[in-house]
């Protein structure tokens, strides 16, 4: 058992793209949403190609120059912080989910279910923003929700994030990581590359994968349910989509190795809220069990 402090939380609006940085937040079973809101706002959007297939900085690195930012009545603003556009293509966007009035079908990993589908002149300009033609913004249809993974995870619902509506991340863990890159002359990862929700710190390196909760105080907690196993968005620079550092994958793999994928990088814990809606807080104390 350690008593930790949560350090940072993260919200990402849209998969894929930049977080935003919180100092608190709302603790909702699908994900945080910012104080205020009336339900999660974790990837509660998603860019997809146009047969619905979900996208993400495997196949569109250039998605980390996207920047969201929300306000309090849930409208999104995205930004574009890449390279410099046509004069005759705009660098912002804004919409709120009530323009999503067209719905299609969307697949992410193995469920295929209901979106509901931005207005065409917001998906031309993102399709402009990547020169991806095609590519489309949708918004969680709340009437056909998507189902968590029951086996591994419990019953509920999650929006569009991979697979657990929560990612934590131990700093100390972070720091070994660095400690190693350091020592070969290496770029320095932090947590954007790694895109957890909340960041703790306070116990030895890796010691959260033998953890099975961190605890919030008045008890409710997170319950920690496996490692996530990284892939090589961790390779790629988090504000640009370039690649920063190759060896990443190999370096941690080595450093943090599990007895039932010795040569998979691991990073941080896949977790869900036990509890009612709460609020989390950076300096807040928890516990880790």
């Amino acid at each position: 058992m350690f008593t930790v402090t949560v350090e940072r939380l993260y919200l990402y609006p849209v998969k894929s793209c930049r977080p935003l940085l919180l100092d608190s937040a709302w603790i909702y079973p699908e994900g945080l949403g910012l104080v205020g809101s009336e339900s999660s706002q974790d990837r509660s959007w998603m860019l997809v190609d146009s047969a619905g297939h979900f996208l993400s900085q495997r196949q569109v690195p250039a998605l980390a120059a996207i920047q969201p930012a929300l306000d309090s009545a849930n409208h999104l603003t995205l930004h574009w912080r890449g390279p410099a556009l046509a004069a005759s293509i705009g660098s912002c966007l804004r919409l709120h989910p009530d323009e999503c009035i067209g719905t299609r079908r969307v697949d992410i990993w193995r469920h295929t279910g209901g979106a509901r589908l931005a207005p065409a002149a917001i998906n031309h300009q993102l399709s402009q923003w990547l020169d991806r033609p095609g590519t489309q913004l949708v918004y969680r249809d709340s009437g056909a929700p998507r189902p968590l993974d029951a086996e591994r995870f419990g019953e509920g619902v999650i929006d569009f994030a991979d697979a657990a509506p929560y990612l934590m991340g131990l700093d100390e863990s972070l720091q070994a990581l660095n400690q190693q890159e350091r020592a070969l002359g290496l770029r320095l990862a932090n947590w954007l590359h790694f895109r957890p929700n909340i960041v703790v710190a306070g116990a030895p390196a890796f010691s959260e994968q033998t953890a099975t909760r961190l605890q919030l105080s008045g008890n409710p907690s997170f319950r920690l349910v496996d490692a996530c196993q990284r892939c090589a968005i961790i390779t790629l620079n988090p504000c640009t989509g370039e690649r920063d550092s190759l060896e990443r994958l190999t370096l941690l793999a080595a450093l943090n190795p599990l007895p039932q994928k010795p040569k998979a990088p691991f990073l941080g814990m896949n977790a869900t809220w036990v509890g009612p809606q709460s609020v989390v807080a950076t300096g807040m104390q928890a516990t880790l069990l």
